[in-house]
């Protein structure tokens, strides 16, 4: 017999098929050096490469099981020099960003992964080997190859298994390491959680060496165990399995997966509906709960009208109390999932109305037509994703109710700007690589052009596997120009063109080099100034800039930095500067270097100067909530009505003091007094009930918001928000006629955002006042 060599044949060829793979995988941004895709690439790759490849070879030498199992290891330690050289190779072609900040996902994910397919290819090879008499065969070739398949691929399938049959889209596995689900959560938080799976690695580890190690082959070559002479190698095995089985046992525990029951019971509490039942978390109050499954069966109701079909008798919503708490039980983070084929959504709280729940709920209702496992759109049945049909139909269905322009005006604003992608491009797995929010946009769009005009059953067609041949009539370029043609009726603002360069004129996510560092860093960075750290904060901010020199926001926290340490004249110097460079930052960004200018004018006392900068910063923005924060400071910097009270309230509100930051408290407080003072305008009592309804005090905000609309409110974007936050309001409360009261009077207002009064519609309808929403409007 004869062991396994490193210089077989097939053990050159893996070597050169790993290296030759890694490093052209090594060329794609996100790819360059040991980043977590890389090590993902890695860790799938590799493995499936090598336990076959040491199956055929210890097939081939007929190794005894014990020789085999080192052999892999040497296989292993060579396939990992191969990774780690080929990721240094690239990191110093494409530069460091910042290798560290992932060396532990690289190191621990897929490393092991590759040594230990590598071992048990080989073992798998040794324990199929035939006696040395008999002739390998091309059974025991295909059973080796096999064998040693099942170890990377079954533990690709379980993943696929929980991925489908329970709510997380995260994955650990023993051989690839760890997947942390949707691309567009940029911040990875898998590391500590891999180490102790890593653990149970270890564990199997030891079993499949003690299996090999007390393994052997008598004298006519069959396979043989030791009995009470291996009993360390034995007990050493037992050790693995109580290990390995007890990391596996406790894997809902240790974050490594998740069940139903886990979920279920780790949020602890629930609320029914007719049409949603609301699992939520204990930190979240009932009536919240019992409100958003109120919301839920509106939606669902709502997202029938629009597809004209009937939505499932019952969905299940999960209702995390944070981004951190959702991220640990089923992996999106700062993403909202829905899965169609289990009747299910994703989401944390984030206040009533919810912002998303319409969004998420509408892939559960257009499942009903989908197809395929996962009830959605795309090729091969189903089977291959089309993530603009997925999300195009989510969006038409539930466009943003808070958002400034209508999906059409925004595909009109880009078509300005030469920022229209063909279509071709957007309704297909290449809708990934185009910057998230342009992608979103132009195909909900399109899709609700498509049902505008060729109707519902066009829509579910498309969606459930007919071509648009088949659904219209027409191929998808002849509707691309009827399209775009459609949009020479939409009028928007000469702004409008800059404001979308600026939303939508950026990299997707794997266009962009260093992603998940940057976004860390700069999380960690603005969680530190939240914490009232700016030293540290400094430090992340220019962490940033090493990576990313030109990032904005990098540049624009150290000025936040400055103001924090009331280092006044170097923050105003800093902005000026920004303002200033070539190239010219975007309209978003020049509103807000020129609002920080503006209210560091405000704190010295020159009024003039910071009247000036939010005007200017006002004419640069098309944003609802940033016009009115612009224009509350403009209102109480001139010579009103007890502008000092005025001027003291707001200040408290929304500049704070350096040290301290903002405190609504300190605020509600002065704007009191404000408006004690203040018996012929509501404005403090409108920013009292505003503030009140968005941290959940419904009761308070409305008796507020209508002694402001009872006095008068002089400023029409103030009265017109009063109204809205009204309407939401009571509809929490249930006061139907009060609802319909501030909606008609929000109605009848000049110069509302059409986006904004199309979305009021549609959650009137929700709330039930259907008598005062104009027909069609859900579809505008």
């Amino acid at each position: 017999m004869r062991v396994l060599s490193l210089a077989a044949r097939s053990q050159k060829i893996l070597w050169a098929l790993a290296a030759l793979s890694l490093s052209a995988i090594g060329f794609l941004p996100l790819f360059a050096g040991p980043t977590y895709e890389f090590g993902l690439a890695v860790g799938v790759l590799v493995p499936l490469l090598a336990a076959p490849f040491n199956a055929w070879t210890a097939l081939e030498r007929r190794s005894e099981p014990k020789a085999a199992f080192h052999q892999g290891q040497l296989s292993g330690f060579v396939l990992i020099a191969i990774a780690v050289l080929v990721a240094g190779l690239h990191l110093g072609r494409a530069g460091a960003c910042d290798p560290l900040s992932e060396a532990g996902l690289f190191l621990a994910g897929p490393l092991p992964g590759v040594w230990l397919a590598c071992v048990w290819g080989a073992c798998a090879g040794a324990f199929v080997a035939p006696a040395n008499t008999l002739d390998v065969g091309k059974g025991r070739r295909a059973l080796a190859i096999c064998l040693g398949l099942a170890g990377p691929l079954g533990g690709i399938l379980v993943s696929l298994l929980r991925y489908y049959t329970s709510p997380i889209i995260f994955a650990f596995d023993h051989f690839f390491g760890y997947f942390s689900g949707t691309p567009y959560d940029t911040v990875l938080d898998g590391v500590g959680r891999l180490m102790s799976y890593r653990v149970g690695s270890f564990g199997w580890a030891l079993v499949l060496y003690a299996l090999a190690a007390t393994c052997t082959r008598d004298e006519r070559g069959r396979l043989t165990w030791y009995g009470r002479e291996r009993a360390r190698t034995w007990a050493l095995g037992a050790f693995g399995l109580v290990l390995g089985v007890g990391i596996t046992a406790n894997g809902p525990k240790l974050g490594h997966y998740q069940t139903d029951r886990s979920v279920q019971e780790a949020l602890g509490r629930s609320a029914d509906s007719r049409r949603c039942r609301v699992v939520y978390a204990s930190g979240i109050r009932p009536r919240d709960a019992h409100a958003l499954a109120r919301e839920c069966d509106a939606y669902v109701e709502q997202h029938e009208r629009f597809f004209d079909v009937k939505a499932p008798d019952r969905t299940l919503v999960y209702l995390f109390d944070s981004s951190e708490q959702k991220a640990w039980y089923m992996g999106a983070r700062d993403v909202y999932i829905a899965k169609p084929w289990r009747e299910e959504i994703y989401i944390q709280a984030r206040g009533y109305p919810h912002p998303v729940i319409g969004h998420e709920l509408a892939h559960v209702v257009a499942g009903r037509f989908g197809i395929g496992p996962f009830k959605i759109a795309g090729p091969l049945g189903g089977w291959i994703p089309d993530p603009g049909r997925i999300e195009g139909v989510a969006v038409a269905a539930s466009p943003r109710e808070d958002d400034d322009l209508t999906l059409a005006q925004w595909a009109r604003a880009m078509r300005d700007a030469d920022l229209l992608p063909a279509l071709s491009s957007v309704f297909k797995l290449g809708f990934l690589a185009e910057n998230s929010g342009k992608a979103y946009t132009v195909a909900g769009a399109f899709l609700s052009f498509l049902r505008e005009v060729y109707g519902p059953a066009a829509v579910r067609g498309w969606y459930g596997g007919q071509t648009l041949a088949d659904a219209t009539g027409k191929s998808l370029e002849e509707l691309e120009l009827e399209f775009r043609a459609s949009l020479d009726q939409v009028t928007v603002s000469a702004l409008a063109k800059d404001v979308a360069k600026a939303r939508f004129d950026r990299p997707g996510v794997f266009a962009r080099k260093c992603p998940h560092q940057v976004d860390e860093t700069l999380d960690e960075a603005n969680q530190s100034l939240r914490n009232f750290d700016p030293n540290r904060a400094r430090q992340l901010f220019e962490k940033v800039q090493s990576m990313a020199p030109d990032e904005f926001w990098a540049d624009a926290g150290l000025g936040t930095c400055e103001l924090r340490e009331k280092q006044l004249s170097e923050a105003q110097h800093r902005f000026e500067a920004m303002l200033a460079a070539d190239p010219a930052p975007s309209s978003t960004e020049r509103a807000w270097l020129e609002e920080q200018l503006g209210d560091l004018a405000w704190q010295q006392n020159d009024l003039s100067r910071a009247l000036h900068l939010y005007a200017t910063a006002a004419s640069h923005v098309v944003d609802q909530d940033l016009l009115r924060t612009l224009t509350l400071k403009q209102a109480v910097l001139p010579n009103i009505e007890n502008a000092e009270l005025a001027r003291e309230a707001v200040k408290a509100l929304l500049l704070g003091e350096p040290e301290t930051g903002t405190s609504f408290p300190v605020a509600a407080g002065d704007l009191g007094r404000w408006s004690q003072a203040s018996t012929k305008d509501g404005l403090a009592d409108y920013l009292l009930g505003k503030n009140l309804s968005t941290r959940g005090d419904w009761e308070a905000g409305a008796i507020e918001l209508d002694r402001a609309l009872s006095k008068g409110i002089g400023v029409p974007v103030f009265r017109a928000e009063a109204l809205r936050t009204r309407v939401f309001m009571a509809c929490a409360l249930g006061q139907r006629s009060a609802a319909e009261s501030a909606l008609n009077d929000y109605l009848a207002l000049a110069d509302i955002p059409k986006a904004r009064r199309d979305g009021v519609r549609r959650f009137a309808e929700r709330c039930g006042l259907g008598s005062a929403v104009v027909p069609g409007a859900a579809n505008q």
